[in-house]
Formats: structure tokens, C-alpha cells, sequence
């Protein structure tokens, strides 16, 4: 035994080197594979032409199915778009495998649905990034993913320009009903649509199926949804309602430095942020904690699905007598300004779908953390902090329009003297603004998603500076009687 043990010990240590040799091959040979694609968008698996298309079939294949282009062959394979616009002739097929989709940078590299003839990316069942690109003009929605998948989309343009409903109900630039979805530096933008039966939206993010959904939003901009009769939305959240399932569901969404401005639903309704939680058979909610955002310019008329022109929305739909609904908005440091009221409830939205009345509980709850800022009223019962501002009737005026000031996605500066310049209160962990640029410039943190350089003026109360301005009010006092007792001593 004694002499064996030395033999023991020498085959053991070698099977452990094998061990591990083999799985240092095993994971090089399952490295994810990365598939540049041309601008081409016509499929031939013998042209040597490796396109979008052939490189996501290769993917959900993990295989070489497209011959012209590299086997997918990892867990989250990556397509690189090329410089310039892949213009689709037929419907990209939908992901099916974890992958990511990256451009060189957003109006640099695009996918174009062809005036609206074509689906973009569709999902659901796998992992999706996708990243730097610019998406134009597509059929229903840019993205629409759902399923249990994560979805990420970042530094991402939606150019709704050209895009066509695939039906009578709604049109849209992303689409969501996924455990996951975290949404950052991107830009939607110009959706527009007449003779719908619900709406035109920027987004709609729905509870996945039987799970919740926890979805972040950052540094994302969505403006110009338009129609001429048709409800306008710049955010929608829904459980239950969209699909018709009335199912259970809950959705949490943390949203910051966003702005969601200029929608016009003509006659119709326009809301910047509205929940839709409808069950029947249980209980949905949707809570969304908002954090030094902007929602401007949001005008609609009376008809529509909501009626107005509304900064937030808050709906339930319970039907059975035991079912429950809540929507809660906690707000800090947002500026709300719209055509008809920026807290809006309504109570019962069963009429919506043509429901009759809910016969179950029914909870819309707004709170405030401080340094929100509303143009009207509406908000008074809720924005209770000494740091709120209600009923501010210059607040529009205070804003500049929308522009490129910098960062990923345009923004509304504040012009100088605005009130909500040095309004909001310190939020730990948001140390930016929508640009990347520093919180705060000033003596606090601004209101809104757009930090300004300037600072608000104040009067010092004591000490060292309140001489200092005694000192400048005595000057100032004094060169006034100057003045006066010189045109007094000339005339």
C-alpha cells in the first residue's frame, strides 16, 4: 500500500490536469462567436455576403445554416451592424437565442423597416441587447419583445418616421411584457398615426405573464406622438389590458432623467406616463418610483381613451367584487406641465374597453419625496413637501424647446431664473444629469432631467453675508440719492 500511494497521487494529480485542460477547451471552443453583416439585406448562403438576417438565423440555429456567415457557437453570440442603413425587404425573423445586436452609434449605423412595410426586432423567449443603432421607420413596433427574456436597449434611436400600424389598434416604438427590461440613453421619437382604435405610444411595457416585471428607465427621451384622433402616449404600463388576458400582474418601474415632451393627441387624449393595471380574478398593481424627470407640452382634447392633456394618468380596472388594483407614483424633483392636469385619476377605467363599471377595489395613490414642480393645481394634495412647488404658472415659460444640449438624447434646458433651478432635493446614487452631466451645479439639485449651470438667487438672512448685502443695498441707496440730488441740483 505504501508503495502504491506515491502512484495514486501521480494519477490523481494527472486526471485533475485533464480535468482541467478539458474544460479550458471545452469553454474556448463554446466562446461566443462574433458575426459582422453588410448593408445588404437580399439572403444567399453561397454570395459570401453575410447579412442581418442570415447572422440571427445562425444564432438561433447555433449553427453555420448561412454559410456566408459565422456559426452562432456561445450563449450570447454578437452581431455588429455596419457604417450605414440595412433596408429591409422582408421581416427580419424574430430571436429566438441570446444574443446582442451593436452598431457603431446611433445615426451611424440603422436598420430601416422600409417605410413600414417590415418588422424589425421581435422577441422574447431569449436574452436581447441591443445597442448604438438607429431604427427607422418600422411595421408596429421597433422592438417589441415578450416572453421571459431580459431585454436591454441602450444608446438606441426609434425613429417612428415612415412607420405603419400592422392593424386598427395601435402604433408604437417599443413594446415590452418581459421579467427584465432596462432602457437607457435612448431616443424616441416622431411616431405619428390617425384612425386608431386605442393609441399611439412611445413605449407600452406590460407585466410578463404570471411573473413581475422590473424595468429601469434612464437618461431616455420620447418625443413628438402625434395623431389627429387617436390617444397619445408617452408611457403606458399594463397588466392585463393590452392583451385582453385580464391576468394578474405587477410591474415596478424606477424611471430618471427622462423626458417625455411634445405629444398631441389632437381631439383625442395625450398623457405623458399612464398606468392600466385591469384584473379579473385577483389583483394587479404598478409602481413607479420617478426621479428628476421632465414631462412638458402634453396636449389633447376631450375625446379618446383618456380624455385631456395629462402629464400622469393613474387607472384601475378591477371587475369581480374580491379583484384589486393599485397605481402608485412616487415623484421626486419632477417638473409636470400640461394642457389640462398633471395628477389625474380616474377611478374606474372599465368603460375604456367597454367593460361596464369594476365591481372590485380600485387604488390610485400619487406621493411626493419632495422637489417636484406642477404647473397647475392638480398636484396639491399630493405634492405636500416644503420642497414642492404647485400651481407655478410660468414653469412652460421657464423651459426652453427641446434641443441637442449635449449627452445621447436632447433635453429641455432651464432658462435662467427658472423655478425649478436649484429646487429639487439630493437623491443618492443620481450624481447626473440626462447628459452626464454633474448634480448639482448650483446650490442643490435641479428639478427636471436637465441639470443648468445657473444658480438660483437668494437673499442672505444672516451673518457675515447679510452685511455684505446690508453694505451693497446702503451703496446702492446711496448712488440713488446722488443721482437724484444731481438732477435736482440741475434743474
Amino acid at each position: 500500500m505504501t508503495n502504491k500511494l506515491p502512484k495514486l497521487l501521480a494519477m490523481a494529480t494527472f486526471s485533475v490536469a485533464m480535468v482541467a485542460v478539458f474544460t479550458m477547451l471545452n469553454t474556448s471552443s463554446a466562446s461566443a462567436a462574433t458575426i459582422n453583416v453588410s448593408t445588404n439585406d437580399t439572403a444567399s448562403a453561397v454570395d459570401s455576403d453575410c447579412t442581418l438576417r442570415e447572422a440571427i438565423e445562425n444564432i438561433n440555429d447555433q449553427a453555420a445554416t448561412n454559410t456566408d456567415c459565422a456559426a452562432g457557437d456561445g450563449n450570447d453570440d454578437t452581431i455588429i451592424l455596419p457604417t450605414g442603413a440595412i433596408t429591409l425587404v422582408t421581416n427580419l425573423p424574430g430571436i429566438l437565442a441570446n444574443m446582442t445586436i451593436q452598431g457603431y452609434g446611433m445615426g451611424v449605423s440603422s436598420v430601416d423597416g422600409n417605410l413600414g412595410a417590415y418588422t424589425v426586432f421581435q422577441g422574447g423567449a431569449a436574452n436581447l441587447t441591443i445597442e448604438n443603432t438607429t431604427i427607422v421607420g418600422s411595421r408596429n413596433n421597433a422592438i417589441q419583445f415578450i416572453g421571459t427574456g431580459t431585454l436591454e436597449v441602450d444608446s438606441v434611436e426609434i425613429d417612428g418616421t415612415g412607420s405603419q400600424p400592422g392593424n386598427s389598434f395601435a402604433l408604437g416604438g417599443l413594446l415590452t411584457a418581459a421579467p427584465v427590461v432596462i432602457i437607457s440613453n435612448t431616443y424616441i421619437h416622431n411616431i405619428s398615426a390617425s384612425g386608431l382604435d386605442f393609441s399611439v405610444y412611445g413605449m407600452v411595457l406590460q407585466a410578463a405573464q404570471g411573473l413581475t416585471s422590473n424595468i429601469s428607465i434612464r437618461n431616455t427621451t420620447i418625443e413628438n406622438i402625434t395623431s389627429t384622433d387617436t390617444s397619445v402616449v408617452g408611457i403606458s404600463l399594463a397588466s392585463g389590458m393590452i392583451d385582453g388576458s385580464f391576468t394578474p400582474g405587477f410591474i415596478n418601474l424606477d424611471i430618471q432623467n427622462s423626458t417625455i415632451a411634445n405629444l398631441n393627441g389632437g381631439t383625442a387624449g395625450a398623457v405623458g406616463i399612464a398606468t392600466l393595471p385591469a384584473v379579473n380574478g385577483g389583483s394587479s398593481e404598478i409602481n413607479i418610483i420617478a426621479q428628476n424627470n421632465t414631462l412638458s407640452s402634453l396636449v389633447g382634447g376631450n375625446g379618446g381613451a383618456f380624455g385631456g392633456g395629462h402629464a400622469v394618468l393613474l387607472i384601475g380596472i378591477a371587475i369581480g367584487a374580491q379583484d384589486t388594483t393599485i397605481s402608485s407614483f412616487t415623484s421626486t424633483n419632477n417638473i409636470l406641465e400640461s394642457s389640462s392636469s398633471n395628477c389625474e385619476i380616474n377611478p374606474d377605467g372599465a368603460s375604456l374597453l367597454g367593460a361596464g363599471t369594476s365591481g372590485g377595489t380600485i387604488s390610485n395613490l400619487y406621493s411626493s419625496n419632495g422637489g417636484n414642480l406642477s404647473s397647475d393645481n392638480t398636484c396639491a394634495s399630493y405634492f405636500t413637501q416644503p420642497t414642492d412647488q404647485n400651481n407655478v404658472a410660468a414653469l412652460a415659460a421657464s423651459l426652453l424647446p427641446l434641443a441637442n444640449n449635449g449627452g445621447l438624447v436632447p433635453t429641455i434646458a432651464l432658462k435662467e431664473g427658472s423655478p425649478a433651478i436649484d429646487s429639487g432635493i439630493t437623491i443618492a446614487g443620481l450624481t447626473t444629469d440626462a447628459r452626464g452631466q454633474a448634480r448639482p451645479q448650483g446650490s442643490a439639485y435641479d428639478s427636471g432631467a436637465y441639470e443648468s449651470p445657473y444658480t438660483k438667487p437668494t437673499l442672505a438672512a444672516s451673518g457675515q453675508n447679510s452685511l455684505v448685502a446690508i453694505g451693497v443695498s446702503a451703496t446702492l441707496c446711496g448712488a440713488v440719492l446722488f443721482v437724484s440730488r444731481r438732477k435736482f441740483a440741475i434743474l
